[in-house]
């Protein structure tokens, strides 16, 4: 705990939690929109969930690239 303490920052923390606030938005946004316009029975649900998860994996690499470039850049 000690070691915790010395070494985490307050912004440590505040970071993470605006980073993991963020990528919850923009996957719950993907796979609303995905689901949305699925058509094709469990077929096409299958197609639009693997695609969801492709196009939200893509989306947090870029996403923590660009938050991580944003928050520290000092």
């Amino acid at each position: 705990m000690e070691a915790i303490r010395a070494n985490v920052e307050m912004s440590d923390i505040i970071n993470g939690l605006i980073k993991a606030t963020i990528f919850g938005f923009l996957l719950s946004l993907i796979a609303t929109y995905k689901g949305y316009f699925t058509k094709g029975g469990a077929r096409g649900l299958g197609i639009a969930t693997t695609q969801s998860v492709v196009f939200a994996n893509v989306t947090v690499i870029l996403a923590d690239y660009v938050l991580t470039s944003l928050m520290f850049s000092k």
